[in-house]
């Protein structure tokens, strides 16, 4: 199920998020932001009901970013960053405005990469030594409708 992120998500999504991002990570109130038409934040629980994954994109203009998907360690490897990421397209393609998802990922994320590529994405470009730990990022696009 997904649904909604919500204020009481936060200090969970804060958890995961730190989990997933060590010192890169966002803060909650980040992550959740003003929800809205410009600002989309989805998040699913497992079967014990503990936030398992997070999507948020936010609109600008004519262009859907995704700015942050993730999948609490111990729930990677079952499709899950599929189900959001597709949740994530579908959401956006429902938008008249916007067409086309654009995001940024490590080109040392290959588990992600390849998570995009299968779901349509291209590389457009790269943005050489961009992260901290000095890895390249790749800029990746999808049309939203065909």
């Amino acid at each position: 199920m997904i649904r909604v992120g919500a204020p009481e998500d936060r200090d969970e999504l804060g958890a995961l998020e730190v989990e997933l991002f060590g010192t890169g990570a966002w803060s909650p109130d980040d992550l959740l932001g003003v929800t809205g038409p410009q600002r989309w934040v989805r998040v699913t629980t497992d079967q014990a009901g503990r936030l398992a994954g997070y999507v948020v994109t936010a609109v600008a203009g004519d262009v859907v970013d995704l700015l942050r998907i993730g999948v609490r360690t111990d729930h990677q490897g079952r499709g899950l960053g599929g189900i959001l990421l597709a949740a994530a397209l579908d959401a956006a393609a429902e938008l008249p405005e916007a067409d086309r998802m654009m995001l940024e990922v490590s080109e040392a994320n290959t588990a992600a990469t390849a998570l995009y590529l299968g779901h349509g994405f291209a590389v457009i470009d790269r943005r050489r030594r961009y992260y901290p730990d000095g890895t390249d990022a790749l800029i990746m696009e999808r049309p939203l409708r065909a």
